[in-house]
């Protein structure tokens, strides 16, 4: 599992040119394992999870004291008493939306299965980077037309 977790996600956050960003250093990501002292239905209702319970299932990088010192990404499978498991993530959010982690997370079960991966990363953020000054091209404009007026408020349509 290490070597499906450290290949694809960037290791080191730092701040260039005022944005957050990613160096890739290949050490790895955080993985732990836990071993909880009950059962998994003795959490009760996991749709309203309480902090306390959160914080048992996640780990907390003890030293970190901002962003930039928080991996981008932390797993901790921890294992009950039932044989049943619960896998806690620690994302920045700045890396991965709800779409990539749902990605990332399919991935790690294909390599898990020994399956070939189905969704590449994509890590080539440029495509992203504004145009400096920014520039609008006529064509990239439609025209509006007002649909109706209300308390000084023109609703617009394309």
């Amino acid at each position: 599992m290490g070597v499906g977790l450290s290949s694809s996600i960037p290791q080191e956050l730092q701040m260039a040119d005022k944005k957050l960003a990613v160096d890739c250093t290949a050490r790895g990501a955080v993985f732990v394992v836990a071993e909880a002292d009950c059962k998994l239905e003795d959490l009760g209702d996991i749709t309203k999870p309480h902090n306390g319970m959160l914080c048992q299932l996640v780990y907390d990088i003890p030293v970190a004291e901002n962003i930039l010192e928080i991996p981008p990404m932390v797993a901790q499978v921890t294992k009950f008493k039932c044989g049943g498991f619960v896998i806690g993530m620690c994302m920045n959010h700045c890396i991965l939306d709800g779409i990539g982690v749902m990605d990332f997370f399919n991935s790690w079960a294909e390599t898990a299965r020994n399956l070939p991966v189905k969704v590449l990363p994509f890590l080539d953020r440029t495509i992203l980077r504004a145009i400096n000054p920014p520039q609008i091209s006529s064509g990239s404009i439609k025209s509006f037309t007002t649909l109706q007026t209300r308390n000084h408020l023109q609703i617009l349509s394309f």
